[in-house]
């Protein structure tokens, strides 16, 4: 079974309309920085990528 993809392009940054502090381990940050060095796009844009990739994804089950 393939796996989805998230695709990202590099792109210009957009502008912010606000901000929400999240916490993330330091492992990730480094996934994070290491993906800004391959796309240009800054930290918060990727995370949010990311996130509305996962959001719309997700599936909530009962054990």
């Amino acid at each position: 079974m393939e796996k989805d993809k998230l695709i990202i392009k590099v792109q210009r940054e957009e502008k912010v309309r606000g901000w929400k502090p999240i916490t993330i381990t330091s492992d990730s940050y480094e996934k994070i920085s290491d993906l800004k060095g391959q796309t240009g796009l800054p930290p918060h844009k990727i995370i949010s990528l990311i996130l509305e990739f996962a959001l719309e994804r997700i599936e909530i089950t009962e054990d």
